[in-house]
């Protein structure tokens, strides 16, 4: 089986430089075919790899191609459009392919080279390994009305392979989108966590509010936001130690200062991981963060604060369906063992739809094409 890999650079995020998305299926593909084993990882010319150098190609030609054509047919002459101008790409790249031509899958992510593969191979299958968050209005995959995008229409070869039914039934909202994408939409499971132990018990101690304060809002949302912030502080007080966890992309963007005498009982914690702060959480609280399918992984429920004031509407509620939308942290931690547990076992349930276990009959199945 030959197996091709191509990514951008960002996705070289483990510690030993390599792309956790892809390893449980590299590491499948070494098991079960040992010396054997077919596999290639492409990567933009210069990125560093922590993959055996046998197992490294580049992909500067198709780099090449991308910026010279674009230049001229988008930004100098403007009479094509990018899509038109990839399609192009992939028809003159076709001689220059041939390893991508001969291979029996092609994996990739974010979209790269979407447009660029259907046109060098309509044969090969290439499939879209999701990465983060799929919902069923998201620009990459959908239109604005939840239609999927024009291309993948098309393009029939193309797969897209999630974490589990629950992002699977985002791809199906739009009725229209079932005809086009029959058998091309399928559950690997949750590849990131493959082989993770969530299984640490220690003292349930902490109430952790995911902030969504980013330089991305206007002065006037961070101000409301700040205020909501506000409110669940008070509202958690009573019932263990409040834990305030910034956004990755918090920046400074709003003066948090008069916090250090109004709420000293807080704790601003930065440092430790999540799965450090999951594993003593009571709950999370949070407007509309995905930081409740994380803490869901440890069955840990998430207090759904109420968004209205910056006009949210609550994706993990409308979207997702989460479970528990209207439960305060006063009747959550009011509860007895025996309620609390039916609750965690709930959030579990919710967490596992969208995120299934990955096993590998599964993912051998999938490359199979089973």
């Amino acid at each position: 089986m030959k197996v091709h890999f191509i990514q951008p650079l960002e996705f070289n995020r483990s510690p030993l430089c390599t792309n956790p998305y892809f390893d449980p299926i590299i590491n499948l593909l070494e098991k079960t075919y040992g010396a054997k084993a077919s596999w290639y990882i492409w990567l933009v010319k210069g990125d560093r790899s922590g993959y055996a150098k046998a197992n490294v190609r580049f992909y500067y030609l198709i780099c090449f191609f991308r910026n010279a054509l674009s230049k001229f047919f988008c930004k100098k002459c403007k009479i094509l459009n990018q899509i038109s101008v990839d399609h192009i790409i992939g028809i003159i790249s076709r001689p220059f392919c041939k390893e991508w031509r001969n291979a029996d899958i092609i994996i990739t992510q974010a979209g790269v080279f979407a447009d660029v593969l259907p046109y060098i191979s309509k044969s090969v299958r290439i499939i879209d390994l999701q990465h983060g968050i799929i919902y069923s209005t998201h620009s990459g995959y959908f239109q604005k009305n939840g239609r999927l995008v024009a291309q993948y229409q098309s393009y029939i070869n193309r797969e897209f392979w999630v974490y589990g039914q629950g992002y699977a039934d985002c791809f199906f909202k739009h009725p229209d989108n079932v005809k086009d994408l029959k058998g091309r939409v399928k559950v690997i499971g949750d590849v990131i966590r493959a082989g993770e132990n969530r299984a640490e018990q220690v003292a349930k101690k902490l109430i952790v509010i995911a902030s969504q304060m980013t330089t991305d809002f206007s002065n006037e949302t961070l101000i409301a936001l700040k205020k909501i912030y506000e409110e669940a502080f008070m509202q958690a007080r009573a019932y263990g130690t409040v834990v305030f966890r910034h956004h990755p992309r918090f920046n400074a963007c709003i003066d948090l200062g008069d916090w250090k005498e109004r709420f000293s009982w807080v704790v601003t914690d930065d440092a430790r991981t999540w799965h450090e702060l999951f594993v003593e959480s009571i709950c999370v609280m949070t407007i509309s963060s995905t930081t409740a399918f994380d803490a869901a992984a440890y069955g840990v429920p998430t207090i759904l604060l109420d968004g209205s004031t910056v006009g949210w509407a609550n994706m993990m509620v409308n979207e997702y369906g989460y479970p528990f939308a209207e439960m305060t942290v006063g009747q959550y931690c009011k509860m007895d063992g025996i309620q609390q547990s039916s609750v965690m076992g709930k959030v579990r349930e919710w967490y596992e739809r969208f995120y299934s276990p990955f096993t590998e009959e599964n993912c051998l199945r999938l490359l199979r094409g089973k």
